[in-house]
């Protein structure tokens, strides 16, 4: 019960307004407005779309949202282009949960994933076995 209210006590013990802040610890609204009177809180508690994604980098290999490892199994495919795979907990901006997501580019500047926005995750935690998370990152050519 205490852990799953964490997300939502740091980000009022960083100064979020109650009202601000939802179940899942991400901040509302209403607090990732664009507002340019004020400088931004803490946009990684931002929904998609909004100021967190407004300030992500665009010019890099990064996952859909939440933390990410490196990335690995980098390789050339048939086509020309570039796959990457990348370990991501799309749940959250620290470690756990562990997924696998998968992107592809045909200059290493602009990405797509393999699943979709709201949903980029290729391999997952599904079983008991597997409740820490997914881990793999290895390539073979045929």
């Amino acid at each position: 019960m205490i852990s799953s209210l964490l997300p939502s006590l740091l980000l009022l013990a960083l100064g979020a307004r109650a009202s601000e802040v939802d179940i899942n610890g991400r901040a509302s609204d209403a607090a990732c407005s664009l507002d340019q009177t004020v400088a931004p809180g803490n946009l990684t508690h931002c929904p998609d779309g909004s100021l967190f994604a407004t300030w992500r980098p665009k010019a890099r290999f990064i996952a859909p949202e939440g933390w990410q490892n490196d990335p690995m199994a980098l390789w050339q495919r048939s086509d020309g282009s570039f796959h990457a795979g990348y370990q991501f907990n799309p749940q959250h901006t620290q470690w756990g949960n562990i997924s696998m997501g998968a992107a592809h580019s045909k200059d290493f500047t602009h990405w797509t994933d393999f699943g979709s926005w709201d949903n980029a995750k290729t391999i997952w935690p599904s079983q008991v076995y597997d409740i820490r998370g997914v881990f793999d990152g290895t390539v073979f050519k045929n």
